[in-house]
């Protein structure tokens, strides 16, 4: 897929700043905290992803548009040959608005571009009918995935041990909780947690394999778009470095049932599923790498995905070490 560029972003973010609310939950004073130490072009980004996650949780679209998965914004990438209202400007395969990942409608990938007004401008909003090709060869195999980072479970009814390796969901999809979960390291380790419903984690537990050495791993809450993220695959064998595209920027829902995901314009390949995606200036942990969406329309063009790391990090109840 096209690399989200300076350009790009210069050409789609609105110049003026919204009005608008924030979303449940966002006080004032949250949003300031948050807000702090962006540049200009970031806030301008921040303020505006704000107010329309504030628009679509205040008018429910979850609940209006039959399909609806989960929400995202910023500039996501569209098809060249797909149709857009008027108004809506695109910019080196982008637009700039909300996300929305529609239930999978057949086996070929579908996209749809509405607008709406916020503000005065004209704001696209994308509807994707399409599933993420997560990236895995085996369940079951060694280097079928990677691993994140280390975890320690505060949840005492864990099982055999509390102190694991967070990897993705669906790297260990198939296996039963407790049951051994064949790793690199030839020793035995078991699955102590997963995430339920969507979130898209698991924690794969030994008793006292976290190295005494490891440091706490910090977690960025507000993965913004345009920030630029790395993630070294177990497959890949080597750090790959891409920019955020369209996230959700406050993580008001963090229950099953509204997964947060983070996209971005590189993607692995099979084997890399469960690696750490990072801030590449701060260090800071956005997400669980889960594989490469398709652009509908857009043959052999895909974007990255992860799974929100302060989701996962939140349902399993852990605490995080590098």
């Amino acid at each position: 897929m096209p690399e989200l560029t300076n350009d790009i972003i210069g050409g789609l973010l609105p110049t003026q700043n919204p009005v608008g609310s924030l979303p449940e939950g966002v006080t004032q004073d949250v949003f300031s905290i948050q807000s702090e130490g962006l540049t200009d072009i970031e806030m301008r980004i921040f303020r505006w992803l704000t107010a329309l996650q504030a628009r679509t949780e205040s008018e429910r679209w979850d609940r209006r548009i039959p399909g609806f998965q989960f929400a995202t914004y910023g500039f996501v990438p569209v098809s060249e040959q797909i149709h857009l209202p008027r108004g809506v400007k695109a910019s080196g395969g982008y637009v700039f608005g909300v996300a929305l990942e529609m239930e999978a409608a057949g086996e070929v990938p579908f996209q749809e571009v509405e607008s709406f007004n916020q503000n005065g401008v004209a704001i696209a909003r994308i509807l994707n009918w399409r599933s993420a090709e997560l990236d895995i060869a085996n369940p079951v195999s060694p280097w079928a995935g990677t691993g994140a980072c280390w975890a320690h479970s505060n949840n005492p009814a864990i099982m055999p041990a509390a102190d694991g390796v967070l990897t993705a969901g669906h790297v260990v999809a198939g296996l039963s909780l407790r049951s051994p979960v064949r790793m690199s390291d030839s020793r035995i380790w078991h699955l102590g947690d997963r995430g339920s419903c969507k979130i898209d984690a698991a924690l794969i537990v030994r008793a006292k394999c976290i190295p005494r050495t490891a440091a706490r791993l910090l977690v960025q809450k507000n993965p913004l778009p345009f920030k630029r993220v790395t993630f070294h695959g177990a497959a890949s064998g080597r750090a790959i470095t891409a920019r955020i595209t369209h996230a959700q920027v406050h993580p008001t829902y963090l229950d099953a049932s509204h997964p947060m995901r983070v996209f971005f314009d590189k993607h692995g390949i099979q084997g890399d599923s469960g690696a750490l995606v990072q801030e590449t200036a701060t260090r800071l942990g956005v997400g669980v790498y889960m594989g490469r969406y398709p652009i509908p329309s857009s043959a052999g063009a895909y974007q990255g995905g992860a799974q929100a790391l302060s989701q996962a990090q939140d349902e399993l109840q852990l605490n995080l070490f590098i």
